[in-house]
């Protein structure tokens, strides 16, 4: 029977095998390929001769490859045709190998790529041929060797092990260094001694996984033995012996469970019990050992730090309320960990809450491991695929997937039309906003269009009931938070700062590139319009699907349509986040790709009608490599994969080494040097001649100042300067600063670096009303730490060190508004009687050289601040560019300059947000002529905002 079906039965799984064994001898082959020029039977003098490369080498590795994978596909194919039928082994036997060989035959490509495999490839080798020999004991009393569930709970049990192993001797070379040589005996080992046990015991494997359940703490014990080293040594200065600690709490677990067990056995079938316990015990161990750092390189910078810094300083130093006193960029996410350690730790103002930056992917990775529960239904092949599929990120984006959430949150709603229900997705979107805005705005957007969808694609009726009582429940919740609020913080500081937050999160003209591209290729065309376009359809395809199926396919099939279709919608939500600036031209394409893989992914295994979770595991890892490496442009960062790094680079390797207290303190504590050259001497400045409750204001775009200083920041944002991104953000700064609590002043970078002109826009004219109020208030000081510091004009400082002077300051400064002159006109003539006042106007000078118009600025206006500058142009042409100079009686103070549009006779410029303005006030405003574009008259408004 065996023999006439294999054709049909086997044709896949052998397919799949004999592809590993091919792809893995041509790759052992050609690996170390050389192309130097050997051959000197002939001599061109050409580049390649030049560089000593043989061309004929190259073309002869091609057709090599080519011919050799021709005999050896046809060849391993019909070898193991043949023994699988001679030996008559059933379908089932085969799956173990060819997920095994799959895996193998992509980690092979992906390193070619450059996500390097070297270690885990072997490892997949070493696998394969033991699946394959274990399948000689399909009979008699040692079949379980041969039962794919066997297998797979066998290889979870001992990746813990492992992980146990290389932390118990995480400084033992023979140990860290061959952990696939190691992998192997724990395998055997556990295999055999859970054999023996069944049959010495007579116990079902059920009940012997039952009495290993302590090993599903594995990862928690290693957590806990490392933090209690440091907590114990944050406040005692001693190392504890953590080793014995671990070892304590196993033999501490041990007993809790076996009194569990006497008391009231554990039932749970073996499935059940690694589904919940054993798989995501591996899950963990694994992570601990590739992202969990207990003795990290401390980052250091001075400015993305401040999203999650400052916010640990506002919390624990100043007692400030996040959201309702200060809002960071990115959110929770990004300020969760820290404040999870301080809180364990304490605050004392370093870096070391970078420790627990962790727990954010490990977040990640328990919401794609219930994922793909749902996909695969089989505990080890979803964790098979989290362990080593080698572009995870691509396909799961870290921050956005904590999206699906409110997915399932809309299928509880599908099953239950309850009031829980409802409120469960009101508050996983209010959560995701205030997780990372970008999620939760994808998510509002995703949602908005999925659950009316999803009653429409289902044939539901909405329950009014639950969800009008679920709205009443929520505006009662919101009303006492905000009462509540109200007993804490004055209502207009309240107002002042949702406002703020709302300017912010809706500022993409501040956030966006003028371009997105530096080349419209194909590429740009398949990311921007063929990908949207492809979601759409698929969106209005699967919309017909569930619609009518109802009934007709699998309930498996309808989930991942399901998911594809809100994953579809979110895609296109999230999609403006790569067209206002992280895209191409950034070089960078998983803003615009987002979650349009995994939706692409799930909607082609839909139409898979196997529920085999080891062909769907084949069909979703090849579908899933093979479109992002086709379909992704920018190239593939190289270095090893995480599973690469979990068997030959694991972060607790030579753990035993950093705790020693000499090499601990700099690795935790930080940098000296960095210290010394970036804030060590403005810190003593400010130590030495503000007071405690005092601060200062960055105006240098350098936010983790704040931090390194510790002290107040005077703004809602973290990142006060990047974030104060219009002029209502900016008057709302400076109502939070007086020159006597914020005496000080870091004004620029010394010298000029980017972060003063951040996308080629100098923050004297982008934030240009600070930048007055600086000017007004405050006199330039001298350079400390690379950084020019101001001070009040009403504070004398007293130093016998008087600091290098800040020669750039003096300067005049320069700014172009390209096009931005008309629009600044336009822009205020609408609120022209609220906003400004008009002080003056004036006609040009006659008897003047040709080539310029000079007009005369009269003493009451250079005196005044916030002053504008209005130019009426006749003829008005493109490609023009008109250059304004401010004159003083010592010369030029400012430069302008602007770009024409035909048509439009009025433009509008700030002319008082220079410094020399205020120490040098112009005479005269020189306006070059340009073509037959003339000047006719300008004139001078006062800006009435304060």
């Amino acid at each position: 029977m065996i023999k006439q079906e294999f054709g049909v039965k086997f044709e896949k799984e052998v397919f799949v095998i004999s592809s590993f064994f091919t792809i893995y001898i041509l790759y052992w082959f050609f690996s170390k390929n050389d192309f130097a020029l050997y051959d000197y039977s002939k001599l061109y003098i050409s580049q390649a001769t030049l560089d000593g490369v043989d061309v004929s080498a190259r073309i002869k590795t091609l057709y090599t490859g080519l011919v050799s994978a021709f005999i050896l596909f046809p060849s391993f194919y019909f070898l193991f045709t043949k023994l699988a039928t001679y030996f008559e082994i059933e379908k089932k036997y085969l799956q173990v190998p060819s997920v095994i060989g799959i895996s193998g035959v992509f980690l092979i490509l992906s390193d070619i790529i450059g996500v390097y495999n070297g270690t885990v490839i072997k490892l997949i080798l070493i696998l394969l041929i033991i699946s394959l020999i274990s399948i000689a004991f399909k009979e008699g009393r040692w079949r379980l060797l041969a039962e794919p569930s066997f297998i797979g709970n066998v290889m979870v049990f001992s990746l813990i092990v492992l992980a146990l192993v290389l932390f118990l001797f995480n400084s033992t070379p023979s140990v860290t260094e061959n952990s696939v040589w190691l992998f192997m005996p724990i395998l055997l080992a556990t295999s055999l001694m859970l054999l023996y046990a069944k049959k010495l015991t007579g116990l079902f494997l059920r009940r012997l996984f039952s009495f290993l359940l302590p090993m599903a703490l594995v990862p928690l014990f290693i957590f806990f033995s490392i933090e209690l080293l440091f907590f114990v040594e944050s406040k005692n200065g001693i190392f504890i012996p953590y080793k014995w600690v671990f070892i304590s709490l196993g033999f501490l677990a041990l007993l809790i469970l076996s009194v569990i067990i006497y008391l009231k056995p554990i039932k749970l079938s073996s499935e059940k019990l690694f589904l919940r316990f054993y798989a995501p015990s591996a899950l963990l161990s694994f992570l601990l050992l590739t992202i969990y750092i207990p003795v990290p390189e401390l980052s250091h910078e001075l400015f993305e730090l401040a999203n999650p810094a400052i916010p640990q300083m506002r919390l624990f130093a100043f007692n400030e309320i996040p959201m309702v006193d200060f809002m960071s960029s990115h959110m929770f996410a990004e300020q969760f960990y820290g404040f999870i350690h301080n809180l364990l730790f304490g605050y004392n103002g370093d870096l070391s809450f970078q420790r627990y930056i962790f727990l954010l992917e490990m977040l990640f990775f328990m919401v794609a491991y219930f994922f793909m529960l749902k996909i695969f239904k089989n505990h080890a092949i979803s964790l098979l695929f989290l362990l080593i599929f080698p572009f995870l990120y691509f396909l799961f984006p870290v921050h956005l997937f904590f999206g699906i959430l409110a997915f399932f949150a809309v299928c509880k709603i599908m099953a239950i039309q309850s009031v829980k229900n409802y409120s469960l997705l009101i508050l996983l979107i209010i959560s995701l906003c205030m997780w990372q805005l970008d999620t939760g705005a994808s998510t509002i957007f995703a949602t908005a269009f999925f659950l009316p969808l999803s009653f429409y694609t289902e044939r539901q009726k909405v329950n009014f009931s639950s969800l009008f009582k679920t709205i009443g429940l929520f505006l009662i919740f919101a009303t006492v938070i905000i009462l509540l609020l109200l007993t804490i913080r004055q209502p207009q500081y309240l107002i002042d700062n949702f406002m703020s937050a709302i300017h912010y999160a809706s500022a993409n003209q501040a956030h966006g590139y003028s371009i997105i591209a530096f080349e419209l290729n194909h590429h740009f065309f398949l990311h921007h319009v063929i990908l949207p376009g492809i979601a759409v359809l698929f969106i209005l395809y699967i919309i017909y699907i569930l619609r009518n199926k109802l009934y007709s396919i699998s309930k498996t099939s309808r989930f991942t349509l399901s998911a594809s279709l809100f994953l579809y919608l979110f895609y296109i939500g999230n999609l403006q986040r790569g067209i206002v600036r992280h895209g191409f031209l950034e070089y960078l394409d998983s803003f615009l790709s987002s979650t349009f893989y995994l939706a692409t992914v799930l909607f082609a295994i839909s139409f898979i009608k196997t529920e085999n979770p080891f062909r769907r595991y084949i069909v979703f890892f090849s579908f899933s490599f093979l479109l992002i490496i086709t379909i992704k442009y920018f190239p593939i960062g190289q270095g090893n994969s995480r599973i690469e790094n979990f068997l030959s680079q694991s972060t607790i390797k030579n753990l035993d080494y950093y705790f020693i207290k000499e090499s601990f303190e700099e690795k935790i504590l930080g940098n000296n040097e960095f210290a010394k050259q970036n804030y060590d001497e403005i810190k003593l400045f400010l130590d030495k001649h503000i007071s405690a409750d005092q601060t200062f204001l960055d105006f240098s775009n350098t936010p983790m100042l704040y931090y390194y200083c510790q002290r107040k920041v005077p703004s809602y944002f973290c990142q006060t300067l990047q974030n104060t991104v219009d002029d209502y953000l900016q008057l709302q700064h400076l109502k939070r600063i007086t020159p006597k609590t914020v005496p000080v002043v870091i004004y620029s970078n010394y010298p000029v670096s980017g972060f003063d002109q951040t996308d080629g826009v100098p923050n004297s004219m982008r934030q240009y009303l600070i930048a007055e109020y600086i000017y007004k208030n405050y006199k330039p000081f001298g350079i400390i730490n690379k950084h020019s510091v101001w001070v009040s004009k009403n504070k004398d400082i007293l130093t016998d060190d008087k600091p290098e002077a800040d020669t750039v300051a003096v300067l005049p400064q320069v700014h172009h508004y390209k096009n931005a002159a008309s629009i600044i006109n336009k822009h205020f003539l609408r609120q022209q009687d609220k906003v400004l006042k008009f002080v003056g106007e004036e006609k040009p000078l006659p008897n003047q050289p040709e080539g310029f118009s000079l007009f005369e600025i009269k003493a009451e206006i250079s005196e005044l601040n916030g002053v504008f500058l209005n130019i009426f142009m006749d003829n008005p042409t493109n490609n023009e560019e008109f250059t304004v100079e401010l004159l003083s009686e010592n010369g030029q103070i400012a430069k302008l300059l602007f770009n024409p549009s035909e048509n439009e006779k009025e433009y509008m410029l700030r002319i008082s947000n220079h410094y020399l303005w205020h120490i040098d006030p112009p005479k005269y405003a020189k306006i070059y002529d340009q073509g037959d574009s003339r000047i006719n008259k300008i004139e001078f408004y006062k800006d009435l905002r304060k």
